[in-house]
């Protein structure tokens, strides 16, 4: 599968599902969710350069957001939490591991104007962050 694809299907997995509307608008607007997204979009300008480690994350990520979606449609209390916990943890594996491929891809010499765009943004979010 060619990884433009692959990274569109990951990119899916960061809009969440309807039910349980108030989690899923915290996820949305979660700070590890944020910048997720503007690393994909730095990602979005090469795909072909994105590391077989990012794609397993994403893979990872889309996976347990599929699992905590149903658990939700469940509602079986105890095993959403634990999956919303393994949630989190992926999305900030996925950060870790995929943010590496956007700072590579942001270092590069001749930068396209999109990729220029997509790193701003990064740079500006990554700037406002907190530190840890």
């Amino acid at each position: 599968m060619k990884k433009s694809l692959l990274i569109a299907l990951c990119l899916a997995a960061f809009v969440p599902a309807a039910d349980a509307q108030d989690y899923d608008d915290a996820v949305k607007a979660s700070p590890m969710n944020q910048r997720l997204q503007q690393i994909v979009g730095v990602l979005q300008t090469d795909p072909n350069d994105v590391s077989s480690a990012c794609i397993d994350a994403l893979k990872e990520l889309h996976k347990t957001q599929d699992q905590v979606t149903a658990e939700q449609d469940h509602n079986k209390d105890q095993d959403l939490e634990v999956a919303r916990d393994v949630l989190e943890s992926n999305y900030e594996d996925s950060n870790q591991i995929c943010g590496v491929d956007a700072q590579r891809m942001c270092d590069h010499d001749k930068p396209t104007p999109q990729l220029t765009q997509a790193c701003t943004a990064l740079s500006r979010r990554s700037a406002n962050q907190p530190a840890d």
